[in-house]
């Protein structure tokens, strides 16, 4: 199919993983994978792929008479020359976007979600799932209710939170943050770099805290279940809480 240069690609589907990737070729390739609960049904759906009023190239299943059955579902595997913003809706399915730009828009109910370099901001919700997160350049906002969280080489603020997890976000050596981190039940482990700044609290109800000796950091307070650190002349204020985990600030390589 044609594809013009700073496309913003949406894809929507049901009970299916959607996978995008970068690739070398001048057009883009869209292979869909259908469940259906008859041979006769999987014929009669169709692959819509349009543009709409504003540019957007929309991607979705069309099943017979717009009614989809239970337990049919419908998965894409793409691959574009580029894209200039992604959203990707699922129902229940896992989501991954490789070598792409622009704003990201990533929401699956049941799934995983991967992202790996891009260049650009990230938003990704999924409500049973992990998500992995590495070489984004902008903003994270990464959210799941059961599933891990890790996040690296983040180049912008990072919002992190699970409801039963663990989270270890590492910024990138020239990431000032801030990073807000939260979890119910698991560890946490923050990655900082040189030009981190702003001031750094970290608490916990049942668990460790290990901030060893940062480099230019200021001790602001500590207790057994809460330590302030202070950076540099930032004013923002990043936050680490766990009800039930350990809290661990590293530092990442320039």
């Amino acid at each position: 199919r044609e594809y013009r240069s700073g496309t913003v690609v949406r894809v929507d589907t049901d009970n299916g993983s959607v996978s995008i990737r970068h690739s070398d070729r001048d057009d883009i390739e869209i292979q869909s994978h259908v469940r259906a609960v008859s041979e006769e049904r999987a014929q009669q759906v169709s692959l819509i792929a349009a543009r709409d009023e504003d540019g957007v190239l929309s991607i979705r299943a069309q099943w017979p008479d717009d009614k989809r059955r239970n337990n049919e579902g419908c998965s894409f595997d793409i691959l574009v020359p580029g894209a200039e913003g992604i959203t990707i809706h699922t129902s229940n399915g896992r989501i991954e976007v490789v070598g792409l730009t622009g704003m990201a828009d990533l929401h699956s109910s049941n799934g995983a979600i991967e992202v790996h370099h891009h260049a650009g901001s990230v938003t990704a919700h999924t409500s049973n799932g992990a998500i992995t997160l590495a070489d984004v350049s902008g903003a994270v906002d990464a959210q799941t209710r059961n599933g891990k969280l890790e996040v690296s080489g983040a180049g912008g603020e990072v919002k992190a939170g699970t409801s039963n997890g663990k989270i270890r976000v590492d910024l990138s050596a020239s990431s000032p943050g801030p990073v807000l981190a939260t979890t119910s039940n698991g560890s946490i482990t923050l990655g900082i770099g040189p030009a981190f700044s702003g001031t750094l609290e970290m608490q916990t109800s049942n668990g460790a805290l290990r901030a060893g000796e940062p480099a230019g950091a200021t001790l602001i307070s500590s207790s057994k279940n809460r330590l302030e650190l202070g950076f540099g002349d930032g004013e923002q204020t990043s936050v680490l809480r766990t009800s039930n985990g350990s809290i661990e600030l590293q530092s990442v390589a320039p």
